[in-house]
């Protein structure tokens, strides 16, 4: 078997974590410290008014292609 004519290998992991990996695996970037750093803001905004409706949002991610994903046939 071989990646990727037979096999497509695609994981969700920080980018900067996937650049240390020997096999480069095509990744999607799961963006750590924007997701923390927006985290902690809706934190302290709903620590300020407790009675802010919960938020909800949906993050940008990347696909970082290395080559371990091929097309769909």
């Amino acid at each position: 078997m071989e990646v990727p004519r037979d096999l497509s290998v695609v994981s969700v992991f920080a980018e900067s974590f996937g650049r240390t990996f020997a096999v480069p695996y095509t990744a999607i970037d799961t963006g750590c410290a924007t997701v923390a750093a927006r985290a902690v803001e809706l934190l302290v905004s709903r620590l300020a008014e407790p009675e802010r409706p919960v938020a909800r949002e949906f993050v940008d991610l990347v696909l970082v292609d290395r080559g371990s994903s091929g097309v769909v046939a």
